[in-house]
């Protein structure tokens, strides 16, 4: 073939299923006359694809593809069948109360002949079968037993979801689902919120990047009607980057209502998740006395905020610096700072959200200009942010009003006509990096067993799935039990395995940016977790006193997980202080469920920027 026509316009793979273009890598033996197509992230399963190989393409001695090469193929059925992705009452829950119902999420939707009351089971301590209704709504994905009485009081319960449970496709699930609570003498008589919560975050178009984040939180219903939930969502700083609120006619019973958070307005916030879930406030839409509040201990997973998808983008309004006395009428237009894929600047609406000194003297006009108008004798410098609003949509943007407050700046002295090309300049420095392709496994290991037994079960090496290279490290591949094991065996339950960084000490001060990251793919069980953990000394391994960042679910391919040291979920920013720092990653299994695999990490990186350099070390 001809190398010159090998272009990614000339060979395409189209995602017919959600009618995207797939992006990837050509690689051309000529000897061996072949042409392969590398996708640029894992195919889906059960999806449609078409390659076509445009027409003209030529070989080496001149004639070329008359008519362009059309093949279609359908990627496998994912053969795991579904899966339970939260439960209520939450796995060994106390203080449950009498009249409780078992609620279960799934993964995708079910075939609902399979969700009956032989397969959905509830049984007593004392062995005795629950009688009650069994129920499957595929448009939320939830399945309901409802007793057809009042639970006893001071009791264990076990629900079952057996094996005959299938997905839409007719594969079913790989083992029975179990989990258990016990109830004490309370009824609950006005709404509540459950403490249980689900997140996920949703890739409509299959183009790898996220258009929304969804937190499912629990919920008590007294009494039939329309109900409003609204929920927000913060940093590890506690500034809020989001808000939203879902209304839905419930019946009386619990529910799991679902917050949609925008991708837009984490993408534009530019901060990394763990998410914090603030603010969330139940009322029945006609009557207001039915309010109740709650700040929930709850963080999401980790969200790297570059793959959410931006609608649209807001940035770069300028800074204003004024002598004392002076004002600037009409300084700027915040329209011209909106890029759009389908409106102009003129069609969405703006406001300012915040400002810092309201002797500043900001205002912004109907027409989309920004006027500066200082109260007189004031000097000083004031934070504004504006918001522009497409709908439900925002994006935000932050600039500085200093007036007398002026930096001298020393003359930029070019001895040639023109000033020298500017270069991209990273000045992130690596401290600790391991892709697990050595002989050597020096990590510390540690393994909880929940369970009645010891099982010898560790992290360790294997060559199943990799990242990079050909190894990558199994959350259940030591030991000698978990080294017997065949790859994309299902991990046993009620098991922890950490695995903590050698011989490694890492001091925060003099830092302007440190990250904890690596690769993982999962394939997690309702309730397992895959985790960084930090703890500052004096610790080990054996501490309990770490903060965590944590995934779950099943990633489809390999995705990020980071732990950024000015976000440590639960404590905030660390850099600049006198700590060291040492870091454990850790695999966490409940009893409520298992999957096949768990965990596998590859290229784990510790990565700092020293102090007065932050610039040149974006995240």
């Amino acid at each position: 073939m001809n190398a010159a026509d090998l272009q990614q316009n000339n060979i395409r793979l189209h995602d017919l299923t959600h009618g995207v273009w797939m992006g990837g890598q050509l690689d051309y033996q000529d000897g061996e006359r072949q042409l392969r197509f590398y996708p640029s992230r894992p195919l889906a399963y059960a999806t449609d694809y078409e390659l076509t190989i445009a027409a003209g393409i030529r070989s080496h001695t001149g004639p070329a593809l008359a008519a362009s090469f059309v093949s279609r193929f359908r990627t496998q059925n994912d053969p795991f069948g579904p899966r339970p992705t939260a439960v209520q009452p939450q796995n060994h829950g106390l203080e449950v109360p009498i009249q409780a119902e078992a609620i279960v999420l799934w993964d995708r939707a079910l075939n609902p002949a399979t969700v009956n009351p032989s397969s959905v089971l509830m049984k007593h301590q004392n062995g005795i079968s629950i009688p009650g209704t069994v129920s499957h709504d595929n448009s939320t994905r939830t399945t309901r037993f409802r007793p057809s009485a009042p639970l006893s009081p001071d009791s264990f319960y076990m629900v079952t979801l057996k094996s005959a449970i299938a997905d839409s496709l007719g594969i079913p699930m790989v083992s029975d689902f179990t989990w258990n609570f016990k109830t004490d003498s309370t009824t609950w008589t006005g709404a509540r919120f459950t403490d249980a919560y689900q997140e996920e975050v949703a890739d409509d178009n299959a183009d790898g990047l996220w258009e929304r984040l969804l937190v499912r939180v629990g919920v008590y219903i007294p009494s039939a009607g329309s109900w409003i939930l609204h929920g927000g969502l913060a940093d590890s700083l506690g500034i809020e980057l989001a808000n939203t609120s879902v209304q839905a006619n419930l019946t009386a019973g619990v529910h799991f209502l679902t917050l949609e958070f925008p991708a837009n307005s984490l993408r534009n916030a530019g901060r990394n998740g763990s998410y914090q879930l603030i603010h969330l406030v139940l009322t029945k839409s006609d009557d207001f006395n039915s309010l109740i509040t709650k700040s929930p201990d709850y963080w999401t997973g980790s969200y790297p905020a570059g793959l959410f998808q931006r609608s649209f983008s807001f940035g770069g309004l300028p800074d204003i610096h004024l002598l004392p006395g002076q004002s600037r009428l009409q300084a700027f237009n915040v329209r011209n700072y909106v890029q759009h894929p389908t409106k102009t600047g003129s069609q969405l609406s703006y406001r300012v959200s915040s400002l810092s000194d309201v002797q500043a003297g900001v205002t912004l006009d109907k027409n989309g200009f920004i006027s500066i108008t200082p109260d007189l004798g004031w000097k000083g410098s004031a934070q504004v942010t504006v918001q522009a609003v497409d709908g439900s949509l925002t994006a935000q943007d932050t600039f500085e009003v200093r007036v007398g407050l002026h930096l001298a700046h020393l003359p930029l002295l070019i001895r040639s006509g023109q000033p020298p090309p500017q270069q991209p300049r990273l000045e992130w420095i690596t401290l600790f990096f391991d892709n697990f392709e050595g002989s050597d496994f020096l990590w510390q290991k540690r393994t909880i067993i929940w369970g009645p037994s010891f099982i010898d079960i560790f992290w360790g090496p294997r060559n199943c799935l990799a990242y990079s290279g050909n190894k990558s490290v199994w959350a259940i591949g030591g030991g000698s039990v978990g080294s017997a094991f065949t790859c994309g065996a299902v991990y046993p339950t009620d098991i922890e395995t950490w695995m903590m960084l050698p011989s490694t000490n890492f001091y925060m001060r003099y830092l302007s940016a440190a990250q904890f990251r690596f690769k993982a793919y999962t394939q997690l069980g309702a309730g397992d977790q895959l985790c960084i953990q930090v703890c500052f000394e004096p610790c080990s391994i054996t501490s309990t006193n770490f903060y965590r960042t944590c995934v779950s679910g099943n990633s489809g391919g390999w995705r990020d997980v980071i732990m950024n040291m000015d976000e440590v979920p639960g404590l905030g920013n660390v850099l600049g202080q006198d700590r060291i720092a040492k870091f454990t990653i850790a695999f966490l299994s409940d009893s409520s469920g298992t999957a096949p695999i768990g965990a596998y990490v590859d290229d784990v990186e510790y990565r700092v920027c020293p102090v007065g350099l932050q610039q040149y070390c974006p995240k």
